[in-house]
């Protein structure tokens, strides 16, 4: 009887080495591989050799025939001279008229609300520890008091739409901040000095309670208040909005990204800001131009915003004195308002753009975090100027803080 062998059964010699590898596979694929390799690269050359000669085939044609019809092309270019000299020249003139436009426009704007009072409303010069403020009332002085504080390079004419909107339910109170519109520029530069002026306007107004609305600059200027006399603050102030603001103007330099590392490595906003002060700088700044206005509207605000509230505010910044700037972007350095953020009432909103690039909306939610209040709202496709280009939402906001207020302090 003869033994079977199952022929599925792996044999001893192929189980003492399970894992040797095929040699002759690995060869032949790396064959393979180069002869592939080989042909793309043949078939590349190929190409390009064609290219080339049917480049230098159509060029040669084409030298052949500007030569047999050189005289033909003269003939049509001295028919086309003068309609070309013409077509530059309107088009040059295009060009200089659109400058000249804008700049004649620029001259002629410097009171865009000559036909329309509503931001002057009652104007008034105070006297103020640092000089004299400008300020401006609107609407019954027996209603509830709203004090609306501008931005870095505004003036009081930016609450306009603001006080058309309000001032027939609250007394509204505007007024340029020092250094700013008509107000004085003080001696020195320093937060300390906006926070005093601050003070100077809510007991101008003669009420015991007031609301406080600060844009920018102008919330840095009511935490600066709350830092230096919280006592006043909790005694006078019984709601606040703060408008695309910051607790920190110098945290923008934590924000990540190429151009962010370059500005910070190279200073460029400091630059900026001394080559402001310049005479033929000012002078060229000074005048409106299509670029400029592009610039104002990318930077300071959001999706489709108002041709007039960008000129408004391009032309602002225009007229500001640059000592101004320089002064007020030295006492930001360092600045922080965090501390004051504890001693801010309960009724306290916080809004922003999502399209804000100049103070970013995370910003405003950390001020919300520090505030201790959840009244924070972002809306999207707006920007910096958020109280022009969204002014019902903004003014809602505004009232319904103040009416709260009012009645809190007529309980308290």
């Amino acid at each position: 009887m003869t033994d079977t062998v199952n022929e599925h059964q792996p044999t001893a010699e192929l189980d003492e080495h399970p894992h040797q590898v095929d040699w002759d596979a690995v060869t032949r694929g790396v064959d393979t591989a180069l002869d592939w390799a080989f042909a793309g690269i043949r078939a590349s050359v190929r190409a390009m050799l064609v290219l080339v000669r049917v480049t230098v085939t159509v060029m040669a044609s084409t030298l052949r025939w500007v030569r047999d019809n050189r005289e033909r092309l003269l003939a049509i270019a001295r028919r086309l001279r003068r309609p070309a000299i013409l077509a530059a020249s309107a088009a040059a003139g295009a060009a200089a008229g659109a400058v000249a436009e804008r700049t004649l426009l620029r001259d002629v704007s410097q009171a865009p609300f000559a036909g329309d009072p509503t931001p002057y409303g009652r104007p008034a010069f105070v006297t103020g520890p640092d000089g004299r403020i400008y300020v401006h009332r609107h609407g019954p002085s027996d209603l509830p008091v709203v004090v609306l504080v501008h931005g870095w390079s505004n003036s009081h004419a930016v609450w306009h739409k603001q006080v058309r909107r309000l001032s027939d339910r609250f007394h509204v109170v505007t007024y340029d901040q020092p250094g700013h519109g008509t107000s004085d520029a003080p001696a020195t530069w320093s937060m300390d000095v906006l926070g005093r002026a601050l003070r100077t306007v809510i007991e101008f107004a003669g009420a015991e309670h007031v609301t406080l609305v600060g844009h920018s600059l102008g919330g840095a200027a009511i935490l600066q208040l709350y830092r230096d006399d919280p006592g006043f603050c909790a005694e006078r102030v019984t709601g606040v909005v703060f408008v695309g603001s910051a607790t920190s103007f110098t945290d923008r330099d934590v924000v990540d990204g190429p151009l962010a590392h370059l500005e910070r490595r190279l200073h460029l906003g400091g630059r900026l800001i001394r080559l402001r002060e310049f005479r033929p700088v000012v002078a060229v700044t000074r005048r409106s131009t299509d670029l400029s206005h592009l610039a104002f509207r990318l930077v300071a605000f959001g999706r489709r915003p108002d041709p007039a509230d960008v000129d408004l505010t391009e032309q602002l910044w225009m007229d500001a004195d640059p000592r101004m700037i320089r002064g007020i972007a030295r006492a930001l350095d360092r600045w922080s308002g965090r501390d004051a953020c504890r001693d801010l009432p309960a009724n306290t909103a916080v809004m922003s753009g999502h399209r804000d690039i100049v103070l970013p909306s995370w910003l405003s939610r950390e001020l919300a975090a520090l505030a201790g209040t959840d009244d924070l709202v972002v809306l999207p496709g707006r920007g910096h100027q958020l109280h022009l280009e969204a002014p019902d939402d903004v003014s809602e906001t505004i009232a319904r803080i103040a009416t709260k207020g009012a009645s809190d302090g007529a309980r308290g």
